[in-house]
């Protein structure tokens, strides 16, 4: 099975887009659910009525946080699937549906600002973010927009809205709602117990819960844990300590491009020596180290920082969940081919295998596919590293090619972003619309082109 992960054209297709144009066309303006405690098809747009409703049927939640009118993939999941009336007709009967669509158009500022609080309530970090929660709507797991292919070239997006099915969804949702099943039937088992015993099913129950939720949300349970089984003989309170501070020092780095300078790479080394992490959390802390070792150009180091990545993996456990970073063998072995390439040569070879690595997501992302939300953007490897890579490779790549002269140099340039999906940004735009148009005039530079470039000055 080919991995979810492999999808570099949605990573630039579902770029964050106000207004929703492109190939795409315009996103249909449909109209805006109301602001009071009305539902619209079948999806409650405000919080406090859904949870009212929730309590009053003992059904669970499905959450969506979207912004259906400048990302991508949240209008994806809204047309093809959450829309449809396959989709609510079997969803409404075991869940109340709430639909919190952070417009770039068309909310009022009061709306707005209940929409983002609920934002920072979740800890949104990207979308489209879907929790599925209980009726007091504290979540137990999360997914976000999976496409049911991930080998798709851009020209075949148009076959996504046949392949896109409410039951592709559906199924999608399957092990999350019987994690949740195992969670409570577990806990509701541990409350009829008591002594040493319990605890083992409480660790069984929470091991179906990501840590941060559990820490969130079920508080009194992990201390109730605590104070059963102070000594850890599981050790299922040292990963939570773990995942808890990883996902602080996530907190503390930021999103997007533009991460808090004051975390260094010691910080990470830190923390994985103090919590002598393991598995899961132990490879999100390695993704990080290696995009703060691309950020100072400290490439070789990042490639062995990936390196340990790959190592970590035999040192999962029971409790890392798997599809919250999934890595399969075929991520593995993908891995130690691109570290080869990339200590086998210079530095051209090493910002080269480090890009694939990243941009292609070889490297897992939790997020698979997603946008980020502007007010609580989530730290993405691939992302902090973008503009360090595209600055290191556009300069070797000018640099390297400074001797050859008009269509020569053309070609050479041209050849030396094959395969690559570099940020328009810096020197790498420089060549596209600067130095190939003095080479070759303007109206040829599309011809030396790959894509995705060839778009962008065509």
């Amino acid at each position: 099975m080919k991995s979810l992960y492999r999808a570099t054209w949605l990573t630039s297709v579902f770029a964050c887009l106000a207004p929703l144009t492109s190939a795409w066309g315009q996103a249909p303006r449909a109209p805006l659910p109301p602001e009071t405690d009305m539902s619209h098809d079948g999806w409650y747009a405000e919080m406090p009525p859904a949870l009212a409703e929730a309590k009053r049927t003992g059904k669970d939640m499905i959450i969506d946080f979207g912004g259906s009118d400048w990302c991508v993939a949240c209008s994806l999941l809204k047309e093809h699937v959450l829309t449809k009336p396959a989709f609510i007709e079997r969803a409404s009967k075991q869940f109340v549906l709430v639909d919190i669509d952070t417009l770039a158009r068309g909310l009022s500022p009061a709306r707005k600002a209940r929409y983002v609080a609920l934002q920072k309530k979740y800890k949104v970090g990207t979308f489209p973010s879907v929790f599925l929660a209980t009726p007091e709507g504290e979540p137990y797991a999360w997914t976000t927009y999976i496409p049911p292919r991930d080998d798709l070239s851009a020209a075949e997006l148009d076959d996504l809205k046949e392949a896109d099915t409410p039951e592709h969804f559906w199924a999608q949702l399957q092990p999350l709602m019987a994690a949740g099943k195992a969670f409570r039937e577990g806990l509701a088992r541990a409350d009829k117990m008591k002594g040493p015993a319990k605890a083992d099913v409480l660790i069984d129950a929470m091991a179906h819960v990501r840590p941060d939720f559990l820490e969130q949300y079920y508080a009194q349970r992990v201390k109730e844990l605590k104070d059963l089984d102070p000594a850890d003989h599981r050790g299922f309170l040292a990963y939570l300590a773990g995942a808890k501070a990883y996902n602080e020092l996530e907190l503390k780095i930021g999103g997007g491009y533009d991460l808090n300078p004051a975390v260094k790479v010691a910080d990470v080394d830190a923390l994985i020596a103090r919590y002598r992490l393991k598995g899961e959390t132990l490879q999100q802390a390695l993704a990080m180290k290696a995009a703060l070792l691309v950020r100072e150009g400290k490439l070789r180091e990042a490639l062995g920082a990936i390196e340990e990545f790959v190592a970590a993996q035999s040192t999962r456990n029971a409790f890392d969940r798997g599809d919250y970073m999934l890595v399969t063998p075929e991520t593995l072995a993908k891995l130690k081919q691109r570290i080869a390439e990339g200590k086998s040569g210079g530095a051209t070879a090493q910002v080269l295998a480090l890009h694939r690595i990243f941009e292609y997501q070889a490297l897992p992302s939790r997020y698979k596919i997603s946008c980020h939300a502007t007010e609580t953007s989530a730290f993405e490897p691939y992302v902090a590293v973008r503009r360090s890579l595209t600055d290191i490779y556009g300069k070797a790549l000018l640099e390297s090619t400074a001797s050859l002269q008009g269509e020569q140099r053309a070609k050479a340039l041209g050849k030396g972003l094959e395969g690559t999906s570099f940020l328009n940004n810096g020197p790498i735009r420089t060549i596209l619309l600067e130095t190939l148009p003095s080479l070759v005039g303007s109206a040829k530079t599309p011809n030396y082109l790959p894509e995705p470039y060839r778009s962008w000055v065509g």
